[in-house]
């Protein structure tokens, strides 16, 4: 891109493949009904609720309130409500599985939120120091003006407040925020190209050409329409001999 004398696409985190793999391997479905009814069992009623919180403050807990990985002994001990899943010795393996999978998640997903949608998102509340150096100066000044964060609270859409800066004043702003504006529709040509590509790309078109499937992919993608008669009337037909 920046060969052809284009600014450097936006990169963004894509679906990681290896989390998607494990949903198919671990009984999910049948760890998390059991969870849900157990959590519900407890937050039905305000007694039952102040009662468990009562318990995990004498077991010394690390969390003061009930949450899918805390242990729900309780409820057989104290309540009488039997869960026969907490002497499968795999179903408790696989809920100790899903706790730390999840946490790990959890704060994978943490890093992944990248400072770049914050800024778009919400301009007045980002840090100064998780923003490009390039674009400094426009969002100090921005955060500064009192008739701009105005006008971004009372807007309840974000085109409409990136297209009311100033061109002059906030030219950078309002390039970074057409990247962030059109990132669904670029990621959607992404996905469907190389859908086209695996569809394209086979055993039974071995003969296909890099120069070919460039040209395939090109119209996939592409809106225009091509003029058949136009480019068979360049074309020289061959002549009999």
């Amino acid at each position: 891109m920046v060969e052809e004398r284009h600014e450097a696409p936006m990169i963004f985190h894509c679906i990681i493949h290896q989390e998607a793999l494990c949903c198919k391997v671990l009984a999910w479905k049948d760890v998390m009904n059991i969870v849900v009814s157990t959590v519900n069992y407890i937050r039905k009623n305000a007694l039952a609720h102040r009662q468990f919180k009562i318990f995990l403050e004498e077991c010394d807990a690390e969390y003061g309130d009930v949450i899918y990985f805390s242990e729900v002994r309780w409820l057989s001990r104290e309540k009488g409500k039997i869960v026969p899943e907490l002497s499968n010795e795999k179903w408790v393996l696989n809920l100790a599985f899903l706790t730390d999978i999840t946490t790990l998640l959890n704060e994978l997903n943490t890093k992944l939120q990248e400072n770049k949608i914050k800024l778009f998102q919400n301009p007045f509340s980002v840090d100064i120091d998780d923003v490009e150096s390039n674009l400094h100066m426009e969002v100090i000044e921005l955060q500064n003006n009192d008739i701009l964060k105005n006008a971004f609270k009372e807007s309840n859409d974000l085109k409409i407040f990136y297209s009311s800066l100033s061109e002059i004043d906030f030219k950078g702003i309002k390039s970074f925020a057409k990247k962030m504006i059109t990132a669904f529709g670029s990621t959607y040509i992404c996905e469907q190209t190389f859908s086209i590509l695996k569809f394209r790309k086979n055993k039974y078109c071995s003969r296909l050409s890099d120069e070919h499937l460039n040209a395939v992919l090109r119209i996939s993608t592409s809106n225009l329409k091509a003029d058949i008669n136009e480019l068979a009337g360049k074309i020289q037909p061959q002549k009999s001999h």
